[in-house]
């Protein structure tokens, strides 16, 4: 360590000691955070915030050793979010509403299960002897890099935009990216930011005529905007779509068969994933998130879901994370979807 960068460390300290004097500012971590905001590209606005962001950086160290402690398959560590606390990280990056899923369920209204036109409809009772141990779409191409949704409660428009980008490459041989901010723009069944169901965006879909590629509509702007759908500009439209049955094995089949799944989960214990197959102790199915089943493998012997995440290709491996398969967790079962589209 350098002498100009341990004076930088001190004056820091001497700084935040004048500002927090009730609070022991340890040079390491101070040092350690530097880094962190050096790394992640961060900026805070005020003293305030800065200090709320070093504290919750602090104290994250306590919650990636108990999520390592639970989870000896995975690997936890600072990641883009370790500057928040497991509620503001919730609040800001977990706004899939589940409220709009429990309605939709005991309405029976919203989750359509007839079979769909070009497909081989999966049942419940498969025999999956046929299917290859592993099994990865992004080894044919069909599967767009990892994307950011920011702060945004859009998951869903990521999710539901999965589905079409894979179903149109595997259909017509062209990787396109399909515009998440048009779904949040003009989508008039979901809410926005305030989150929505990837089924509700197919039905969307089918209603408004289609939907534009990133490049025809407009970059994403992490926040809803004026609608400017051209439906000059559509470039697919979805034909049917179906919620799959809540079987993790039907999920499999459909995957291998018909293509990447939209799932819902519950993703409280993503935080400061880096690697590895997540097992956690205590994951219920309130699912809070949405994200797109591309793959499956088996790993020391454990079976896991490989899934494409929207937290940038900085978070987990390259933004993309391992889900233990078959345990049921997380609510991985319980809101599979896949749609069928054609171009327009």
């Amino acid at each position: 360590m350098n002498m100009k960068f341990i004076v930088y460390i001190f004056v820091l300290v001497a700084v935040a000691s004048c500002a927090y004097m009730n609070e022991t500012i340890d040079p390491q971590r101070l040092a350690e955070f530097e880094e962190f905001k050096s790394k992640f590209n961060k900026y805070y606005h005020n003293e305030h915030e800065h200090h709320s962001s070093f504290h919750n950086y602090k104290t994250s160290r306590e919650h990636i050793v108990k999520h390592q402690m639970e989870n000896p398959n995975a690997k936890f560590g600072h990641t883009k979010f370790s500057d928040m606390s497991p509620e503001e990280f919730e609040n800001k990056m977990l706004n899939f509403d589940f409220s709009l899923f429990k309605k939709a369920k005991s309405q029976g209204i919203k989750l359509k299960a007839e079979p769909m036109k070009g497909y081989l409809r999966q049942g419940e009772n498969v025999d999956n002897s046929d299917l290859p141990e592993s099994f990865d779409w992004r080894d044919k191409g069909i599967i767009t890099p990892a994307k950011f949704q920011n702060t945004c409660g859009s998951c869903w428009t990521f999710a539901t935009t999965g589905v079409i980008e894979s179903q149109y490459a595997l259909k017509y041989g062209e990787l396109l990216h399909f515009s998440e901010q048009m779904l949040l723009d003009c989508d008039n069944i979901n809410q926005g930011c305030r989150g929505g169901l990837m089924t509700d965006a197919y039905q969307f879909l089918q209603q408004s005529g289609g939907i534009q590629t990133a490049d025809t509509y407009g970059d994403y702007k992490n926040k809803k905007d004026i609608c400017n759908f051209d439906k000059a500009k559509v470039k697919a439209k979805v034909v049917d779509w179906y919620q799959i049955p809540e079987n993790e094995e039907t999920i499999r089949r459909e995957l291998v068969k018909n293509g990447p799944v939209a799932v819902g989960i519950n993703a409280r214990t993503l935080q400061f994933y880096e690697g590895g197959i997540v097992d956690p102790k205590n994951c219920d199915d309130k699912i809070n998130h949405a994200v797109l089943i591309v793959g499956y493998g088996v790993e020391e012997g454990i079976p896991y879901w490989l899934i494409k995440n929207q937290w940038g290709a900085e978070w987990g491996i390259k933004g993309f994370f391992k889900l233990i398969r078959g345990k049921k967790q997380c609510g991985i079962h319980t809101y599979a979807s896949i749609a069928y589209v054609e171009k327009v």
